[in-house]
């Protein structure tokens, strides 16, 4: 192998490392930095009530029990 292919190698592997240290710390800063909250039936549940169970899950469907609310859902 050459010497001008090796330095450009050895370059190569400092660059690959510093890039996968600097993504490393930024994933860790960005998932430490996202405060810790509480899920709520608004926010969290009912877009996945909506998305996926109220086409059967509704007052006049088919399924046994409605999900549109959270009284309705909670039981």
């Amino acid at each position: 192998m050459g010497l001008k292919l090796q330095r450009w190698l050895g370059h190569g592997l400092k660059v690959g490392l510093v890039t996968v240290g600097a993504l490393a710390v930024g994933w860790s800063t960005a998932w430490s930095a996202e405060p810790t909250r509480t899920p709520t039936f608004t926010k969290d549940i009912a877009p996945i009530f909506q998305q996926k169970c109220e086409s059967c899950h509704r007052a006049d469907g088919m399924a046994p029990m409605s999900l549109a609310t959270y009284e309705e859902a909670r039981p």
